[in-house]
């Protein structure tokens, strides 16, 4: 394996260990915002036991892990070591991933924004289909690319790209249909 191939994948795995620390980080805070309630609230049944404080909760948390998401596609483009042109692929498809993962965060935030104002709430397929498809489908293609490389070097793979966690973006699907 070429030098700054090494040295890019290098980059690239530190990005993913960032990447994966922030998911579980998200995974551990968002199930105890999604309990006891939430799921009524967000279906449009806010009551007067806390649903409304309990989706501004929320709120602030999707909108600190957009941030940290943010943060992690931000250093993946300005401290990543060169591209080498055999990785091209797999840099715009991370890219993408990770663009897509900053949707996500967006998109949940608005529902639940929705939710709090009294608008209508999503359908449980709007909530199904929000943002995970483009994001693990990325993230599935980037780790087919990865592989690719490996195997175009004969060398064995030190990491690979994680798929979502079972049950969607937020928590395994703690308590909120669709996610």
């Amino acid at each position: 394996m070429p030098p700054e191939v090494r040295r890019y994948l290098e980059g690239l795995s530190r990005t993913e260990t960032e990447r994966i620390n922030v998911e579980e980080w998200a995974n551990r805070v968002t199930p105890s915002l999604l309990a006891g309630g939430l799921t009524d609230a967000m279906l449009g049944m806010v009551d007067e036991s806390g649903g409304e404080t309990k989706l501004r909760s929320t709120i602030a948390i999707f909108e600190q892990a957009g941030q940290r998401a943010a943060g992690v596609l931000q250093r993946f483009t300005t401290t990543a070591p060169p591209v080498p042109p055999e990785c091209m692929t797999l840099h715009r498809t991370y890219g993408q991933a990770l663009q897509a993962w900053i949707a996500v965060w967006d998109q949940m935030k608005t529902l639940i924004a929705k939710a709090l104002g009294g608008g209508t709430p999503p359908s449980p397929t709007q909530r199904a289909t929000i943002g995970n498809t483009s994001y693990e489908s990325s993230l599935n293609l980037a780790n087919n690319e990865l592989g690719a490389i490996f195997s175009r070097y004969r060398v064995q793979p030190w990491f690979r790209i994680q798929p979502m966690r079972t049950g969607g973006i937020v928590g395994g699907g703690v308590g909120l249909p669709g996610f």
